[in-house]
């Protein structure tokens, strides 16, 4: 709870200051885009509205982790992944 009132009164102080340091302040330039960020994944089957077998795709993280990796329809796009991918396929 003391860590989260420290923040409250940290916001509220940064807001109160001129509107030029509130841009700036590196509190809330780390914020921006967090709430629209977007994972980029390769499909392992056809899903319908997304693509085919092997295309990369950007998601919204919980429609990945609650639907498509329980599922095994999709993967994280990283290296080892990808890699794995092109084996299947040939």
């Amino acid at each position: 709870m003391a860590f989260t009132q420290h923040g409250r009164n940290a916001l509220r102080q940064i807001t109160k200051e001129s509107s030029d340091r509130v841009l700036h302040h590196p509190l809330l330039f780390s914020c921006q885009g967090v709430k629209y960020r977007r994972l980029e994944v390769i499909l392992t089957t056809k899903v319908d509205k997304l693509g085919k077998v092997g295309e990369t795709v950007k998601v919204a993280p919980g429609y990945f982790h609650n639907h498509l990796m329980p599922k095994l329809l999709a993967v994280l796009n990283i290296e080892k992944f990808a890699h794995l991918i092109r084996e299947q396929r040939r």
